[in-house]
């Protein structure tokens, strides 16, 4: 184990086994599947209602088309809310959501970092190799505890 790792493991209490695991909040949850349901079904009205309101059923295929896109859109942030996890250990991190399945060890992080802009800022985990993504921290109820494992990685900032 190196350094971040005892760090890591003496600031956790001692009640919690490996590993830590972190699922999409009930606001979230709940907020997402009633805007998803809403704005779904809202849109497929108005696809499919207006064209039939004088009688008969004209299709557009634009339309249509773009009704089925969204609907997978929503659909898929349905599914993510209640199956998307973070599994934390002390040194490796994990991110499953239903288009992704990340695993880094520590040794695979290049560091940490925060989002830019204005507004929030996301916690950022850079990978020494593919792309830096960022972590919704509402979303999933993030707490002290990632905080520490976070703040034990190599700050890219400086």
């Amino acid at each position: 184990m190196n350094h971040a790792d005892e760090r890591f493991v003496a600031a956790r209490p001692p009640d919690h086994d490996d590993p830590i695991v972190y699922r999409v909040t009930k606001w979230a949850r709940g907020f997402t599947i009633i805007a998803a349901l809403t704005l779904g079904s809202g849109w497929t009205y108005m696809t499919f209602f207006p064209p039939y309101a004088h009688g008969r059923l004209v299709f557009n295929p634009l339309m249509i088309s773009t009704d089925v896109l969204l609907l997978a859109g929503f659909a898929y942030a349905i599914i993510w809310s209640l199956t998307a996890r973070i599994y934390l250990y002390a040194d490796q991190f994990e991110q499953h959501t239903p288009l992704i399945h990340r695993v880094l060890k520590l040794d695979d992080i290049a560091g940490r970092m925060y989002t830019k802009g204005s507004g929030a800022h996301y916690p950022m985990i850079v990978p020494k190799s593919g792309r830096p993504f960022s972590i919704d921290t509402a979303a999933y109820g993030l707490d002290e505890r990632f905080n520490h494992w976070f703040l034990h990685l190599r700050d890219l900032n400086r």
